[in-house]
């Protein structure tokens, strides 16, 4: 479920951007995350940035990547509860960038969320048996660096405060779900309660976004 919902996002990003509605519907200025704006209120755009890419290599390189974690984190918690902890982590972390920086910068990109699954991972380490605890969390943290380097530390677009704020989001989120088992044990309900409230969540913060000066 986690790997069909990371191919959709790509499908429909590549197929909108063919039709040209994501020149017509200016996505990035209706969506990113700017700082000034998140201040004075449009909270949506911490949701709706997620969902927005510089261009093909941060897009590719952010799929990969949340189809590792995804698939990792769905085997112990569910895919419901994990694309959840993608959107809470990643609109806290955006929020949380927005306050600590300059009201006039932007950004763009899922590696918010996906630096905050990297915290849910490490964090939930914590809660693990003792043999397991320090694999898991060694494991966590490799992946964020080398994420980290495979997105290119030294480029000028790369965010590492949204990186970074993500991943503490992520951390107190793991200490809190480490020791469930909802993907097999009884709280499947839980994850189709948490994947029902990321989709409407999303849908609403676009409604939102594209409602605005910018979407049409």
């Amino acid at each position: 479920v986690s790997l069909l919902v990371v191919g959709l996002f790509v499908v429909a990003t590549v197929w909108l951007d063919s039709l040209g509605l994501g020149r017509s519907m200016a996505w990035h200025m209706a969506g990113r995350a700017d700082a000034g704006l998140i201040l004075s209120g449009q909270w949506w755009r911490c949701v709706t940035a997620l969902f927005l890419h510089a261009d093909a290599g941060p897009l590719l390189a952010n799929a990969a990547a949340l189809a590792v974690l995804a698939s990792m984190l769905g085997r112990r918690i569910g895919s419901g509860l994990t694309w959840g902890l993608f959107l809470l982590a990643g609109s806290l972390g955006n929020a949380l960038h927005a306050w600590a920086q300059a009201p006039d910068h932007l950004s763009v990109g899922a590696s918010t969320g996906v630096f905050g699954l990297i915290g849910v991972l490490a964090g939930g380490a914590g809660r693990m048996q003792r043999q397991s605890r320090v694999q898991v969390l060694l494991l966590a943290l490799g992946f964020g660096f080398s994420f980290l380097a495979m997105l290119g530390t030294g480029e000028e677009r790369v965010d590492l405060g949204a990186h970074l704020f993500g991943l503490l989001c992520g951390l107190p989120l793991g200490l809190l779900v480490g020791g469930w088992r909802g993907a097999h044990g009884g709280t499947g309900w839980l994850n189709a309660v948490a994947g029902a409230a990321g989709a409407a969540l999303t849908f609403w913060a676009w409604a939102l976004a594209l409602a605005g000066p910018f979407g049409g």
